[in-house]
């Protein structure tokens, strides 16, 4: 603390969707006008965590809790997560099948699926060792 180039470094940031159940909001919200200058954080923001990857949360983590108990959860969970890329502005570079196959490895595993964004594409798992699922639309 009291240094003049000090750094905050996000640890976890919880999706905020108006109209969509998430932990922080369960009912519509009212998103503030910004100022000029909160933009301009929001810009420089998105600027300087280009080269961060982040999870990608394509829908509720309960969602994927509750398919646990469902023998063919992973078709839903693969047609809402496509679905939210598309609306995202990604396009699908893994056919649903092979998606299919991924959700369904993980839920036989007891297992929550981990997307990671990075760079403009959507990982399934880590940047490093995942398959790519999806690409930002140029």
């Amino acid at each position: 603390m009291g240094q003049e180039d000090a750094q905050i470094v996000p640890i976890d940031l919880e999706s905020i969707q108006p109209g969509n159940a998430t932990g922080l909001c369960y009912r519509d919200i009212e998103i503030p006008n910004l100022t000029g200058s909160e933009k301009d954080l929001v810009t420089m923001f998105t600027l300087e965590t280009q080269e961060t990857p982040f999870r990608y949360v394509p829908l509720p983590t309960s969602h994927f809790l509750g398919a646990l108990t469902r023998c063919n959860a992973f078709r839903s969970l693969t047609k809402v997560t496509q679905e939210n890329l598309n609306q995202a502005g990604y396009t699908p570079t893994m056919n649903t099948s092979d998606l299919e196959s991924l959700f369904l490895r993980d839920l036989l595993n007891n297992d929550v699926p981990y997307l990671t964004s990075y760079q403009g594409k959507v990982y399934y798992g880590f940047p490093d060792s995942g398959p790519i699922i999806a690409e930002a639309k140029k």
